[in-house]
């Protein structure tokens, strides 16, 4: 799988994350690819998917981390149970059918139902990294896993390709990579703290 990799570059790259707590700066660097929606004008910017394909070695990096922070996260029951979403074994089906019931529910016992839905637009874009960082930290996680996460989403750049042009390369300041298995669960972290009743959905 590495066979275009020295063995020397791989032992770094290997040993930089427990012991340096960082990743590789290829890692970071992050190619941006456009795929394009289905419907949309070819000619705007926001008909396209922004994807972010990563190196092999990049995505053994989030299988990592993603097992340790779902070990300690599900592990520890510390995402709220009424997140059904980019989870194992639930899904948004399984959360329409429980609405379903406790609006059935209300009707035998002539109670009122009431439901509020909101739709986030990019919402792998618009995670702010410095809440996010806070909003872990409540959740108890280890420093030593805080500070790869850190690293991880922060001080990341990117370059959009089209073709064969490349842009220049930026910063981002806000999100979660696209296209990143890890980040569904990042996100699931992220907004594990909105407001719930005391009962219900």
């Amino acid at each position: 799988m590495l066979s275009h990799t020295s063995s020397f570059t791989s032992g770094c790259n290997i040993q930089c994350v427990p012991k340096k707590l960082l990743l590789p700066s290829r890692v970071e660097g992050t190619e941006v690819i456009g795929i394009p929606k289905p419907g949309k004008l070819r000619n705007l910017p926001a008909s396209y998917r922004p994807i972010s394909p990563l190196r092999d070695l990049g995505k053994l990096y989030e299988k990592i981390l993603k097992a340790r922070l779902s070990e300690y996260l599900f592990g520890k029951g510390l995402i709220i149970d009424e997140q059904f979403g980019f989870r194992t074994n639930d899904s948004c089906p399984q959360q329409a059918l429980r609405l379903v019931e406790y609006i059935t529910e209300g009707f035998q016992t002539k109670t009122k139902t009431v439901a509020v839905f909101f739709d986030v637009a990019k919402t792998f874009d618009r995670v702010w990294h410095a809440s996010f960082i806070y909003k872990i930290n409540l959740l108890q996680v280890s420093d030593r896993l805080i500070l790869i996460v850190h690293n991880y989403i922060m001080n990341r750049h990117f370059f959009f390709k089209h073709e064969n042009i490349h842009s220049t390369r930026r910063p981002l300041r806000a999100g979660v990579p696209q296209g990143s298995t890890i980040s569904p669960l990042l996100y699931s972290a992220y907004t594990n703290g909105l407001p719930r009743p005391a009962s219900g959905v």
